[in-house]
């Protein structure tokens, strides 16, 4: 498990490279811990096993490189998707709603299509919302 034991799988310690990337563990035994996530951590895996486990996390990337935030900030956004998809919440974008497995691929294409560069507008109870920013953004009138 990439992410094993919280409180030492991601160590506070001197030792080993550290990325500029913190994860806070919002629901699990170690809730409200800030660690620094180690260089070289794979995004895609250390998602799916806090997804495994039913954990919720916060990423602080105020202190990211560019490089890091390319990497880590859109495997993220679908991470959350796959969570609220898993758990019976509806994921939005542009006004489309994706509520299932087989059209998480529909959203990934959707967020390639739209050209504009997105964020987290919020990931609660009631789902996620994905937020299209940018001067490119398509705004949808159907």
């Amino acid at each position: 498990m990439v992410t094993g034991n919280f409180s030492q799988g991601l160590p506070n310690s001197n030792e080993g490279r550290k990325s500029n990337i913190f994860v806070t563990c919002l629901s699990c035994p170690y809730k409200g811990q800030k660690r620094q996530v180690p260089e070289g951590m794979n995004p895609a895996a250390f998602f799916n096993d806090m997804i495994q486990k039913g954990w919720q996390w916060e990423l602080d990337y105020s202190r990211a490189t560019n490089a890091e935030i390319i990497k880590w900030v859109g495997q993220e956004l679908m991470s959350r998707a796959i969570r609220a998809v898993k758990e019976g919440r509806p994921v939005t974008f542009n006004g489309q709603t994706y509520r299932s497995f087989d059209e998480l691929q529909k959203l990934e294409d959707a967020i390639v299509v739209s050209n504009a560069m997105v964020t987290l507008g919020s990931d609660d109870e009631k789902g996620v919302v994905i937020v299209a920013r940018g001067e490119d953004q398509k705004t949808s009138s159907n």
